[in-house]
């Protein structure tokens, strides 16, 4: 498991890559979400249907991917 730790004494680092980070804000108790140089501020149930809708696409990414190898099996 990752390190949590502060970026600022406000905010708490959950989260971070090199595409971006996704931190705690103390002030106003939301989520800020950063990619490059955008950031949303998000609260708990955004988060969580952010994280499902990802789940959903890499879901069906993986369907898709299978069935196009099955069809390309079929037709050999």
């Amino acid at each position: 498991m990752k390190k949590i730790h502060s970026d600022t004494e406000r905010s708490l680092v959950l989260s971070s890559s090199k595409m971006g980070s996704i931190c705690r804000c103390g002030c106003c108790n939301s989520y800020h979400l950063s990619l490059g140089n955008l950031t949303l501020r998000l609260d708990h149930t955004d988060i969580l249907t952010l994280a499902g809708m990802l789940i959903e696409a890499l879901e069906l990414n993986a369907m898709c991917e299978l069935n196009d190898e099955e069809c390309r099996k079929g037709n050999a």
